[in-house]
């Protein structure tokens, strides 16, 4: 049973050494696969183009602030609005409309504050690639930690 353990313990060593993700010291195991199943679970919906399942992946207060309120319930003007950023090439500011993104790769995952993460990551169409800077939010929902997409940063 001890060998398990430490085998265990070990693995996830390795492979949360080899994420791009950098944790506070005191964040949990349980915090942390949560997150790791999301990021995995992101870039498939983002690429996906159903823009109603890539708003089940926003933080549901940012969604009720912004989509509800701001946009008066406007869908695809939500989500077209998501990514945004500098080009890589050469620096002009776009947005990646939802359902002509071609490329999804999350660059940097950086926790920031215990229920705060910031994400960069590189969204492309045909034409653009955006360094898009977006914050994860963290609540606890019936006991278990659930992880939502807020606003940009930077």
């Amino acid at each position: 049973m001890q060998t398990k353990f430490i085998l265990l313990n070990l693995i996830l060593f390795v492979v949360t050494s080899c994420s791009s993700v950098k944790y506070l010291d005191k964040t949990s195991h349980e915090d942390k696969k949560t997150l790791k199943r999301f990021l995995k679970e992101l870039p498939d919906v983002a690429l996906n183009k159903h823009y109603t399942v890539l708003m089940e992946y926003m933080d549901a207060d940012y969604l009720k602030e912004q989509h509800d309120i701001n946009l008066n319930g406007d869908d695809l003007q939500f989500v077209n609005e998501i990514f945004c950023g500098e080009d890589i090439n050469d620096n002009s500011y776009h947005c990646i409309n939802q359902n002509e993104i071609t490329s999804f790769d999350i660059k940097l995952v950086e926790q920031i504050e215990d229920t705060k993460y910031k994400i960069l990551i590189y969204v492309g169409d045909a034409v653009n690639t955006v360094a898009c800077k977006l914050l994860i939010s963290k609540k606890i929902i019936d006991g278990t930690p659930v992880f939502g997409l807020v606003s940009s940063y930077g």
